[in-house]
């Protein structure tokens, strides 16, 4: 029998605080990512069934946007490069972002909604193993965003995120790399009339 007490090696999380003062970025996202923590099975079972709710919300969502005819796809960041005309890029360290303006991806499309709901049953693995360290009550890695505009797109977190939304968590830490662009941005429109919220254009 499979021993379910161990995360398997590429979901592996450990239980880490946002100790950024003395870790930077990438080292304390290698220490999470090479950690192997043991696993309660009330809790997982709990982290599970949060999977499958955020599945269910998937699912729900998919259905809301097939009657009003608006697209639940998080905006991808590689199709929008070569249409900014970007000036400058610089790091903002570590800030804390409101979820609700995330609204794309660097590829990750597939796999989550614009509502970070996960659309894949094989994300259960990992997505159950941030799960229960947020459950444990112990803090997680910030995220890496790049902010254009008003906006964010997720360079890596996606699972952090995802599961942040679930908990119903309006915000989340992250380490910020502001996009300096020229003109009117490609997803202005859509942020305006699907999330509530305007962006703020960055002339020249």
């Amino acid at each position: 029998m499979k021993d379910i007490r161990k995360v398997p090696e590429a979901g592996a999380y450990a239980m880490f605080g946002s100790q950024f003062s003395s870790n930077t970025y990438e080292q304390t996202r290698q220490n999470f990512d090479n950690s192997v923590m043991s696993w309660d099975y009330a809790l997982f079972g709990q982290a599970v069934q949060l999977f499958q709710h955020a599945r269910g919300n998937a699912g729900r969502h998919r259905l809301w946007s097939l009657l009003t005819q608006r697209s639940r796809r998080l905006l991808d960041l590689n199709q929008l490069t070569p249409g900014l005309k970007v000036r400058s890029m610089h790091s903002m360290g570590i800030q804390q972002v409101a979820i609700r303006q995330i609204i794309g991806t660097e590829g990750r499309v597939e796999d989550f909604d614009d509502q970070f709901n996960p659309l894949k049953d094989r994300l259960k693995d990992r997505w159950s193993s941030i799960a229960m360290t947020w459950l444990q009550g112990s803090g997680l890695p910030a995220v890496s965003l790049i902010q254009i505009g008003d906006v964010y797109f997720i360079r890596d977190g996606h699972h952090r995120v995802s599961v942040a939304r679930t908990m119903n968590n309006i915000i989340i830490d992250a380490e910020v790399t502001v996009w300096e662009v020229s003109g009117r941005l490609p997803w202005e429109k859509i942020t305006e009339e699907c999330a509530g919220f305007s962006v703020v254009e960055t002339n020249a």
